[in-house]
Formats: C-alpha cells, structure tokens, sequence
C-alpha cells in the first residue's frame, strides 16, 4: 500500500468526477495520479538509487531490476509529472511541472481500507472570486497561481525512439510527436533528465512494460455490499509493474469521489466489500467510469527546500465498461427504458 499512499492526484482531476475527454482509453490514461503520504516510497530498498548510477555515461544504463522506483508524490507536493503513455492506437510522451500546487488537487481521503484509498476532491471557494492570476485557497483566501516551470530540455532514454523535448509555449508544456505504437520495451530501464533548466537536473526512472490487453467483454457488475472480483492477464514473471485499479460511479457529484486500489500485477485481485460500499455512499451519479493501468512510477524531490515533487510515470492504461447493479445511466442523447425518465441533473433513470 505504500506506493498507492504516495498518489494523491495531481491530473487536475481528471480522475474525480467525469475524466477528461478523448476515446474511452483516453480516459482510462487519466489514472496515474493518487496518495496521501508525506514522502514518495520506494518500491525496493535494495534497488540501485538515482546517485549510485552514472547519470554523466549515457551509454550505461542500470538493470531494469536494480533502478529505485520511489512511487508518486504526495498531492500537496505534487509540482508536476512526465508520463508515457501506451495506448491501444497510439502512444504518448508528455509533461509539465510547476513550482506548486494548485490547492483543488489536493484530495481528502474518505477510506483508507485493503488496499484502496476512496480520494475526493473538495473545492475550496473564494468570495468574492479570484482575479486572473490567482486561485483559491481552502481558507476562502486568494493566492498567486503556480506558475508552470522551463526545465531546459528534457530527454528520455530506453524507449524504442529517442525523445528528447523543449518546453513549448503558453505553459511550459512538454511533448513528443510522431511515436511509435509500440513507445517501450518490456522490462527495460527508462531514464528521463533535464538538462538547463528550473530544478536542473532532474533524473528519474521507469521500466518499460508489457502492454495490457484486456477482453473487449470485459465488464464490471458493481453491487453495493458485494466485493468485487478482477482478473487480468498477469506480468512476466520478474516485471516491475503494479495495477491499479479505479473506479467512479458518482460523475455528477458536487464532490466527486473516485476509489483507487493498488495491488501487485499478478492477474488477480479482489476489492473488499466495504470499500464498494464507501463508494456508494458518497453517492451515484451518470455514467460510471473504470479502469485498469499497469504502470511504474518514480518522484524526485525538488525546489529550494524540497517541497515540491515531481513524478515520471509508464503506463499502459485500459477502460472496463461497468454496470451498477440498482441504477440506469442516462442522457440526452440515451434515453431510458419505457416507464422511466432521465433526471439530467443527476443522469439517472427514475
């Protein structure tokens, strides 16, 4: 649990309440973002840490079975991330850090339980609003907003094309074009650096992964009180990876909570029935929304007094079509059954 209490989003939530648009799998890529601790954990005390490696020899690159993965940030340390990205037709590199946290992020956790964490996103609110420029803050205060970071040129080493990226403007925003669909190699380090730059330099980590490739059947029966079952096919024997899994069934909430489980990438898992039922609780709304990533995360410390963090994490994100047993999801353009009609405002048959 160590590593899933490292997640406390940092995806702008992306992850609470209805994800950002694109294909389903777009969505499912939002999933990378989650915890609660103090500090970053690693995944191997044993494992070769960032300084042990000679960062200066480009031609040497540690054992995908030595590299010191330290998971994610915690969420009000959470400056910024660089992901990789496998999807089922196409792949994406991209990033962006600034120097703080947008205090909306930081997300409050409803249940702490095996191995799951249900995280929810409160909003702070501020009257009269904030000018542009400034946010608000949890004590109804207004302050400046984090400004977005040019870390020099960012290099990523050990995929299967060579990405090296400048920040592009408005925003500092990082990306890669033209990638192969196939962007990592199993089992294979990855290095990502920054060179002239804020926070210069910055190393970290990842190990490329098996993509995961789920039955197009696949779909969860979420029923509150009921545990729910998952299976997927299981990593290489050896692989660094972990699954995460999320689920969203409350899209229209005024504080829209998701439930994130963490468990080791064997091909099966269960998720307790009190945990579904905390989900329920905080309510359901829409279209629910679930997900599974195999992926591997590392975070450095950074700014002045290391309070900040940034992440670096390789994915390969799938969605799952869900049911929830009890209630029928509706919109304009999805009408329900004979006998039942669609309350918009809480995208629900009734």
């Amino acid at each position: 649990m160590s590593s899933l209490r490292a997640l406390l989003l940092l995806l702008a939530l992306g992850l609470i309440g209805c994800p950002p648009g694109g294909t389903d799998d777009d969505d499912a890529s939002n999933d990378d973002d989650v915890t609660d601790d103090d500090d970053a954990t690693g995944d191997d005390d044993d494992a070769v840490d960032d300084d042990d490696v000679a960062d200066d020899d480009d031609s040497t690159m540690p054992d995908a079975a030595d590299v010191q993965l330290d998971g994610f940030c915690p969420s009000d340390r959470a400056w910024g991330k660089f992901q990789v990205e496998s999807l089922p037709e196409y792949s994406a590199v991209q990033g962006q850090v600034s120097e703080g946290v947008v205090p909306n992020s930081i997300l409050e956790v409803v249940i702490d339980s095996g191995g799951c964490l249900l995280l929810r996103r409160d909003n702070p609110f501020c009257d009269p609003a904030c000018e542009p420029g400034f946010t608000c803050d949890f004590d109804g205060t207004c302050i400046p907003y984090p400004e977005t970071q040019n870390l020099g040129t960012v290099s990523i080493d050990g995929l299967t094309a060579p990405v090296d990226m400048d920040p592009v403007q408005p925003g500092n925003n990082y990306f890669a074009v033209g990638l192969p669909l196939q962007i990592t190699n199993p089992n294979e380090t990855v290095r990502l650096r920054t060179e002239g730059g804020a926070f210069d330099p910055i190393t970290l980590w990842g190990v490329g992964l098996e993509d995961l490739v789920l039955p197009e059947e696949l779909q969860w029966s979420v029923d509150e009180g009921q545990p729910l079952d998952l299976t997927w096919p299981a990593a290489a024997p050896g692989a660094r990876s972990q699954m995460l899994f999320s689920l969203n069934i409350d899209q229209h909430g005024v504080s829209p909570a998701t439930l994130f489980c963490e468990f080791p990438d064997t091909g099966s898992a269960t998720v307790p029935a009190e945990v579904i039922s905390g989900l329920f609780g905080v309510g359901v709304s829409g279209f629910p929304f679930g997900a599974l990533t195999r992926r591997t995360v590392d975070s450095e410390v950074v700014g002045d007094n290391g309070e900040g963090c940034v992440e670096f994490a390789i994915s390969s994100p799938r969605s799952v079509d869900v049911d929830v047993v009890g209630y029928i999801p509706c919109d304009l353009m999805t009408p329900c059954p004979d006998g039942l009609e669609c309350n918009l405002e809480i995208g629900l048959c009734l």
